[in-house]
């Protein structure tokens, strides 16, 4: 009777790992979270090795060994740091910075769309802005075709987190928009300097594509993606932060008129000091002679290469604002 009885205790706490395991195995490959399910698998099999390793040490000894408090053990804090992680957005991922949240994304038309966004801190146990985010991704489904489309970003040989803050997704005859900032200095210089500062993106082709801010659709006014989250912002659960909260927490800044609609002229004091790359993430001040042959003048005595060389961007009346 007692072996009728751990067998079944352990049936059902196997039971309850597995279905707690696929669910978040699901749900951090829908946020595009593979580091971090990596990092999971490798703690399931490991467990799964502890496991098997008390049912060899079982042989020999009663038939019932395998089927005592070891094993179970073992599932139940497999459940348990399981759990953890899905309660806190990280888990595993907790240690290496990982969070992952839902936002009601209103659109211009007044419908809505639910997106799933994922980041990685590179930083432990902090998702504010010193920390720096090293990677991110948004996905939503699309609201016609029912289709997954993701956006992902993450550091390059030039740039060593992400590129981009969001700052909106909007949908017009099908097509998908997506408007960004640039992150930091690093990444205003690499993307040209734009003036509004917007990196603007549309998926076509299955691909996303950067377009200048003449090309997004003139309805496009509202700021509806969450500028910056804190780990306790953060719902737990299925929990979903509504476009009311979104609205409100982006009002929060002081900057009120850029994080609260999209600007379509030119402003003043924006960006950064002029910053020039080798291309494998070392940057240093340039600053902006008073003529284009001059800034080309200086690329070459500080060789700089051409593909590098700011001069179109600082001389282009687009990235002037003129």
């Amino acid at each position: 009777m007692k072996t009728i009885i751990t067998l079944l205790m352990y049936l059902f706490f196997a039971a309850i790992g597995i279905v707690i395991s696929i669910l978040v195995f699901f749900k951090y490959m829908m946020a595009g979270a593979y580091e971090g399910v990596a990092i999971l698998a490798i703690f399931y099999l490991v467990a799964l090795g502890v496991i098997l390793l008390q049912a060899q040490e079982g042989k020999g000894r009663a038939s019932s060994y395998i089927l005592a408090l070891p094993p179970v053990a073992t599932i139940v804090l497999v459940i348990l740091i399981t759990t953890f992680a899905d309660i806190t957005r990280c888990g595993c991922f907790g240690l290496f910075g990982y969070a992952s949240w839902k936002e009601e994304v209103l659109l211009h038309d007044g419908s809505k769309v639910i997106a799933r966004r994922w980041q990685k801190g590179r930083h432990r146990y902090s998702y504010e802005r010193s920390s720096f985010v090293s990677k991110q991704s948004i996905s939503f489904r699309h609201p016609k075709t029912g289709k997954r489309i993701v956006w992902k970003d993450g550091p390059t040989k030039a740039i060593r987190n992400v590129n981009f803050d969001l700052i909106a997704l909007h949908i017009k005859e099908e097509i998908p928009y997506l408007i960004t900032q640039a992150y930091d200095c690093f990444s205003y210089n690499w993307w040209g300097r734009p003036n509004p500062p917007y990196v603007i993106f549309k998926y076509e082709d299955k691909t996303w594509k950067r377009i200048p801010l003449e090309e997004l659709p003139p309805e496009f006014e509202n700021v509806n993606l969450m500028m910056s989250i804190d780990k306790k912002e953060i719902p737990r659960w299925l929990g979903v932060i509504s476009a009311k909260t979104i609205r409100k927490s982006n009002d929060s800044f002081y900057q009120r008129l850029f994080y609260r609609s999209i600007v379509r002229t030119p402003m003043e004091f924006v960006g950064c000091e002029v910053l020039v790359t080798d291309g494998r993430g070392r940057w240093s001040g340039f600053g902006v002679p008073d003529t284009y042959e001059a800034c080309l003048d200086k690329c070459k005595k500080v060789s700089i290469r051409l593909a590098f060389c700011p001069c179109d961007q600082l001389f282009n009346k687009t990235t002037k604002g003129e």
